[in-house]
């Protein structure tokens, strides 16, 4: 009687294992060195990911935010929307304070896929939202197999919207070229050339001292020893290091949308 009850707790506990490993399901990748796009299923091009990429450099700067794509194959018996939270929070992806980031999650070969976003964002790109961002420009090329096309176009509106929110603005876009030159009398013109002159002089006196005592300094740290050459190595080791992305340590609580059943 002992040894059946032995059996019957031993089985019981590898079903619970099975079911654990079920809820679980496939475990969560490390992010790739571009950190913003991990296409595992392979349905990217090159162009492709050097945008997105790119785009999520710009608005990391100016935000913090973080728009991240990821394609697999199979969730190997995961709910998708469980395996975009754990990925989300395992990625820390967004800003650290603003909870400002976005995950697109693509899974080829269940024809599913799920977008889930930010504590920080929920009140202003809802779930609601984003099952419409979803159901507009990524159903379509999605059902057709045309992943590369959704996925460009849901990135897109998924960027413009998180602009939107923060509402900044591109430094070149305020230039000199929006100031009405034409509007300054002349004698307001001749004062602004020479004032400019003046600036100009002052500014090329002073760079020629400075060049004088830079030299100066120059010589006596190559007279100092190896300090000079120390600092330049760790200066070094810091643009190594900055090469590979990585998550701001943002947190989603959950939801966002997936495909429409």
């Amino acid at each position: 009687m002992k040894k059946s009850s032995k059996i019957i707790l031993i089985l019981s506990l590898m079903f619970s294992l099975l079911a654990a490993q079920a809820a679980y399901g496939a475990s969560i990748p490390k992010p790739t060195a571009d950190f913003y796009v991990a296409d595992y299923a392979h349905v990217l091009s090159p162009k492709t990911e050097d945008y997105i990429v790119s785009q999520n450099d710009e608005l990391s700067r100016f935000c913090g935010g973080q728009i991240v794509v990821v394609t697999v194959d199979f969730l190997d018996g995961a709910d998708i929307e469980d395996y975009a939270y754990k990925l989300f929070n395992e990625w820390k992806i967004g800003d650290e304070d603003l909870d400002n980031g976005v995950l697109l999650l693509l899974a080829i070969g269940e024809e599913n896929y799920w977008c889930m976003q930010g504590k920080g964002l929920e009140g202003e790109l809802t779930s609601g939202d984003i099952d419409d961002i979803l159901w507009d420009n990524l159903e379509p090329p999605f059902a057709d197999g045309d992943y590369e096309s959704g996925v460009l176009d849901t990135f897109d509106e998924l960027y413009e919207r998180v602009h939107y929110i923060y509402d900044y603005t591109d430094a070149s876009s305020s230039s000199l070229s929006d100031f009405e030159f034409s509007e300054i009398s002349f004698r307001d013109k001749i004062t602004i050339l020479i004032v400019l002159i003046i600036v100009l002089i002052f500014l090329a006196r002073r760079k020629n001292r400075g060049y004088r005592g830079s030299a100066y300094g120059r010589s006596r740290r190559r007279n100092s020893g190896s300090g000079r050459s120390v600092r330049r190595s760790s200066s070094s080791s810091r643009r190594s290091s900055s090469s590979r992305r990585s998550g701001g340590g943002g947190r989603s609580r959950g939801g966002g949308a997936g495909r429409r059943k």
